[in-house]
């Protein structure tokens, strides 16, 4: 999607602290984490619901580390920011 997803609209509070959360490790990194390292910093909040929302418009997807890890780095920031909000 070009913009957030109607969707992630309606996050929960928790889910859009996991989400900040996640975008400032990556902000912290110079470069795109590999998708191992993301799918690991997802699992500590078990949050990947709100990633497929904020990325796909849906509940589900493909596995969200190696998913974002191969998107462009500051669409995933600007994503995570507009999610998060």
């Amino acid at each position: 999607h070009d913009q957030l997803p109607e969707a992630a609209n309606s996050l929960p509070d928790s889910a859009k602290a996991a989400l900040k959360g996640l975008h400032d490790f990556i902000a912290a990194h110079d470069a795109m984490p590999a998708g191992e390292e993301l799918h690991a910093e997802l699992h500590k909040t078990k949050e990947f619901k709100a990633i497929y929302l904020a990325f796909l418009g849906k509940e589900s997807g493909p596995k969200a580390g190696w998913f974002l890890s191969v998107l462009e780095r500051d669409f995933v920031l600007k994503r995570l920011a507009e999610a998060s909000a």
